[in-house]
Parts: C-alpha cells; sequence; structure tokens
C-alpha cells in the first residue's frame, strides 16, 4: 500500500533532527536521492513500510508525516458539485436552444406563407397593371363589398381613377353585377350590386 508523504512536514521533522533527506535515504540503506526522487517522481508517494520505518527512525507518528488528503477530498467534492451545476446548465441551454429553435421553424414557415401572399399580390398587381378590366374588376369589388351603390357614382369614381366606361361595362359583366332600378323619368336611379 503506498502513502502520500508531505514534503513540508517530513522537511520539519528531519530539521528537528538536524537530519537532510540524503541522510534519511542512507538511513533507510538506499541511495542518495531516493527521499527526493520519491517527491519528484511519484509526488511523495512511498510504500507504507518506508513510511513506518521514517516514523521508527524519528520517533514520529505517520500523522507527522503523512499528507493532508482532506482538501484533495474537498477539492474532489468541489469538483463533482461543479460537474453536477455545468451538467444542470448544459440540460438547460440545451432545452432553451431548442425552444428557440422550434420559434425559428415557426417564423421561417410564417415568412414563407408571407412571401408566397406578397407573391399573389405581386402578380395580381402586374395583371392587374397590364389588364385594364381586372383593374376595374377590382375597382368595383371595392366599390360594391359594402352593398349597392349608385351607378352613377360608380361611373364618376371610375373615370376619376382613369378606368373607361368600356372597361368597367367589361368588368360588370364578368363580375355578374346585378342591376337595380328605382323611380321613373327624371327621378330614376340605378343600383350595382354583387
Amino acid at each position: 500500500m503506498k502513502i502520500k508523504i508531505s514534503k513540508e512536514k517530513l522537511q520539519k521533522v528531519l530539521d528537528n533532527h538536524q537530519d537532510s533527506m540524503i541522510g534519511l535515504s542512507r538511513k533507510l540503506g538506499k541511495n542518495d536521492a531516493f527521499i527526493s526522487q520519491s517527491f519528484t517522481r511519484y509526488g511523495g508517494e512511498v510504500d507504507d513500510v518506508i513510511a513506518n520505518l521514517i516514523c521508527l527512525l524519528y520517533d514520529v507518528q505517520l500523522a507527522d508525516i503523512k499528507a493532508d488528503t482532506a482538501n484533495k477530498t474537498d477539492t474532489q467534492k468541489a469538483f463533482a458539485i461543479l460537474r453536477e451545476e455545468n451538467k444542470k446548465n448544459t440540460e438547460k441551454i440545451m432545452a432553451v436552444q431548442e425552444d428557440i429553435m422550434h420559434l425559428l421553424e415557426k417564423i421561417l414557415t410564417k415568412i414563407n406563407a408571407n412571401t408566397l401572399q406578397i407573391e399573389r399580390i405581386k402578380q395580381e398587381a402586374i395583371v392587374s397593371h397590364t389588364d385594364p378590366v381586372h383593374e376595374a374588376k377590382i375597382f368595383l369589388k371595392t366599390m360594391l363589398e359594402n352593398g349597392r351603390m349608385n351607378a352613377m357614382t360608380i361611373q364618376t369614381k371610375a373615370e376619376m381613377a382613369g378606368i373607361t366606361l368600356a372597361n368597367l361595362t367589361k368588368a360588370k359583366q364578368e363580375l355578374g353585377v346585378q342591376t337595380d332600378m328605382t323611380g321613373s323619368g327624371r327621378n330614376q336611379k340605378v343600383f350595382w350590386y354583387l
């Protein structure tokens, strides 16, 4: 079994006995660098037989030369807590990223739908601009969307909008606009409705 020795504690024991690491290595029957190498190569770990022999040579307890492992245990616990917190934080971040991806999908779907609507409106505008009857249809639908309206008022507004009477008449026929008359003679009024 290996025991980790504290270099500082061992040096204190050696100083109290006016000895050195080389002297300890020789007393253990090892080469002069044995104790020094145990710290440089193995972090102060030695066989339990060597540790007990050091205690006998200098009349000290194992605790007087043994490295404190409480700090290592505390550090390991702290790291374990940090790892657990990092795991939880990572899970939260992943959940938020998943929510963001879901929202982005919704946004992209909306944008795609809006793009299609814009394209339809654009096509309608192109057709309307190139087809005067289509433009007249849109005008008539707008005028009659709230119910019947005086035919003279419609014709006057159409003329002001640059729509000819011929195109307005074609649009009226294509849309199936109905006519309603009231009164007679000079009091006669004509109404259009869809």
